[in-house]
């Protein structure tokens, strides 16, 4: 039989990693943060820090920022915040506004009756152009229980279908402080991505754990 032409092999090999090492790059990226006024940052903070994010574009997967908080009875407050989002936008970059929220009350409600909530989601979704939500939901009530945990992850997963359906991703920030977070139950959901937040709580055991 014929030999293999050598070139031809090594030729292929690297053209076989260079396609594994731009799959790797494709998915890795940096997601920033913006505090805004919650943090008590200036505009001069803010302005700042946008022209970071503009300076490192090319390194950014999604920016995350405040906009949004929970309210009771399932309805979405918007915040009085500097609005980032077209600014990001015209960067080229994906937006991922947070909703946050510390009252397990308002999240049980949400839990009953997530309707009012989606519809709210779609609508800003469909006004702003927003790529994805981040929902950033760290109640420390103690009355806080396992149902609680099991309801938020029946709760985000349905959450996760319907931003599906929107053509959207979801990102939720997770630690381990309190039950409303159960890890065997969020890993069965279609959440697409669970950021741990503990990587960055000193002062909490698990973070030396």
């Amino acid at each position: 039989p014929k030999p293999q032409n050598p070139f031809l092999l090594v030729y292929l090999i690297m053209k076989f990693i260079n396609i594994l090492l731009a799959a790797v790059a494709a998915k890795r990226g940096v997601m920033p943060w913006l505090c805004l006024e919650i943090c008590h940052e200036t505009s001069q903070n803010i302005t700042s820090n946008l022209n970071q994010i503009e300076m490192n574009k090319d390194l950014i997967s999604y920016v995350s920022f405040e906009r949004y908080g929970l309210g009771s009875n399932s309805t979405l407050n918007l915040y009085n915040l500097t609005d980032v989002n077209p600014i990001i936008q015209k960067m080229g970059l994906k937006t991922t506004p947070m909703i946050i929220s510390v009252d397990i009350n308002n999240m049980r409600q949400v839990f009953e009756n997530p309707q009012p909530f989606f519809d709210s989601v779609k609508a800003e979704t469909e006004k702003n152009g927003y790529s994805g939500w981040n929902i950033d939901w760290e109640p420390s009530d103690p009355s806080i229980s396992d149902a609680d945990g099991l309801n938020y992850a029946k709760f985000l997963d349905a959450f996760s279908l319907f931003t599906q359906k929107l053509g959207v991703t979801l990102q939720v920030d997770i630690a381990t402080w309190t039950k409303v977070w159960n890890y065997t139950a969020l890993a069965q959901t279609h959440v697409p991505q669970l950021d741990i937040m503990s990587t960055y709580t000193s002062d909490d055991p698990t973070y030396y754990n």
